[in-house]
């Protein structure tokens, strides 16, 4: 508007030509006018020839009221206004108005990959919750069974030892430490150090073998035989 002004108050058309071709070159700008103070246009774009005519009144007005840029917003389009002063006075206004057209559809392209991000990222939290549920739930029946499980064999007579795969002991119930005669005191030395697969008197009768297919997916029947726990 500045260098406008200046243009206009030297009459340097070429100037004023200048700058409306800079402005031109931006692709979105649809119209470009400049106007006097009486609202009448001096060059307009989008006349080819001399331009006829005036300004809106109500934008006109508007820019009287107030010097500052005044902007009327469309859907799909924006007018803005300015006024051109010289010595302070008001000698015209300058006329842009914009297209928004692409950057509409393109802010329209954004929301719709934005909303469906969202509602990708929603439906994966809603797969997520119930898959942590589902986890959860089972996690909770799966500790209520061990839980039973090893309330029976705690209180089972016979003697039971649970295995890890490479022969370690896990876990053994009271039963099995009175078999052994096994203290409450000794009994995490004793589980830390026994593996049944280095047991000598298993290895002595010559059953280790069916005992290792035990540890597979095999079925495996030893029949009954002497073993001094003690």
């Amino acid at each position: 508007a500045k260098r406008f002004s200046d243009a206009i108050y030297f009459n340097d058309i070429e100037q004023i030509r200048k700058e409306l071709e800079l402005i031109g070159l931006e692709q979105q700008v649809k119209r470009i006018a400049v106007f006097a103070n009486d609202g009448y246009f001096l060059i307009d774009s989008v006349q080819e020839k001399v331009p006829a005519g005036s300004i809106e009144t109500e934008i006109l007005d508007q820019l009287k009221l107030s010097t500052a840029p005044s902007i009327r917003r469309g859907t799909r389009q924006i007018e803005a206004v300015t006024a051109i002063k010289a010595d302070w006075e008001i000698i015209g206004g300058l006329y842009l108005n914009i297209d928004l057209t692409e950057v509409y559809e393109h802010a329209q392209q954004d929301l719709k990959n934005q909303i469906l991000q969202t509602c990708l990222i929603l439906l994966l939290a809603i797969l997520l919750s119930a898959t942590l549920n589902r986890m959860l739930r089972t996690s909770r029946s799966l500790q209520a069974s061990q839980s039973m499980f090893r309330e029976l064999i705690n209180q089972s007579p016979v003697s039971t030892s649970i295995f890890h795969p490479d022969g370690s002991l896990f876990y053994i119930n009271p039963a099995q430490m009175d078999m052994r005669g096994i203290q409450e005191r000794d009994l995490s030395t004793f589980i830390r150090t026994y593996n049944i697969f280095e047991d000598d008197q298993l290895q002595s009768v010559d059953i280790m073998p069916l005992i290792k297919r035990g540890f597979t997916t095999e079925v495996t029947h030893i029949v009954g035989f002497e073993y001094r726990p003690h």
